[in-house]
C-alpha cells in the first residue's frame, strides 16, 4: 500500500465529506419541485424554503438566472425518445407576461396536472389556448386553455438520464 504525504498530495482521505459549496465552486443549489412532471399538481405550492435542493453544475449562461431554476423528474414515457422515464429536467420559469412565446419543451401546469410535453402551436395571443404534444407518437395533443394554465417552465436541459 502507497502512502501519501498529505502535505505534497492533492489526494483527500476517501470518505471524508463535503458540502456541495466546498465540493467546487461551480456546483450550485437548485430548487427541486417536489412534483413529477405529468403527476398531480400541489393545490397549495409550497414556499421555496421548503423545496428540496439538488446539486448542479450550471453553464455560465444558466448563473444569473438560478432563482428561476428549477428541477423536476419526469414520470411516464410520453416523452420518448427525447426524454426517458424518470430524468431529471433542469426549467426555467417562464414568467406569466412571456407564456405567448414559449416554444420547444416546457414543463405546463394547468388545472391539477403539471406535463412536460413539446409546444406543438401556441396560440396563446390569439386563441387564449397552446397545443401541447408527446414525442412518443403512441400520444397525441392535448389543448390547455389560457385560463387554465398556472405555471409555465421552459425545459433547459436533461441533467441525469438512465441510458438504454
Amino acid at each position: 500500500m502507497l502512502k501519501a504525504d498529505a502535505t505534497k498530495s492533492n489526494t483527500r482521505l476517501i470518505g471524508e465529506a463535503y458540502s456541495a459549496s466546498q465540493r467546487d465552486a461551480d456546483v450550485s443549489l437548485v430548487d427541486f419541485i417536489p412534483v413529477s412532471a405529468h403527476a398531480s399538481f400541489i393545490e397549495d405550492y409550497p414556499c421555496a424554503a421548503e423545496f428540496d435542493q439538488l446539486p448542479v453544475i450550471l453553464k455560465s449562461e444558466e448563473k444569473a438566472d438560478i432563482e428561476s431554476l428549477k428541477i423536476f423528474e419526469v414520470e411516464g414515457d410520453s416523452m420518448i425518445p427525447t426524454i426517458q422515464p424518470g430524468a431529471m429536467v433542469l426549467t426555467k420559469l417562464i414568467p406569466e407576461c412571456r407564456w405567448h412565446y414559449a416554444e420547444g419543451v416546457v414543463v405546463a401546469a394547468y388545472d391539477d396536472f403539471v406535463v412536460l410535453k413539446r409546444v406543438i402551436r401556441n396560440e396563446l395571443l390569439t386563441s387564449n389556448r397552446i397545443i401541447l404534444g408527446s414525442d412518443n407518437e403512441r400520444y397525441g395533443e392535448m389543448t390547455v386553455a389560457a385560463a387554465d394554465l398556472r405555471a409555465m417552465f421552459k425545459a433547459k436541459r436533461i441533467l441525469s438520464q438512465d441510458i438504454y
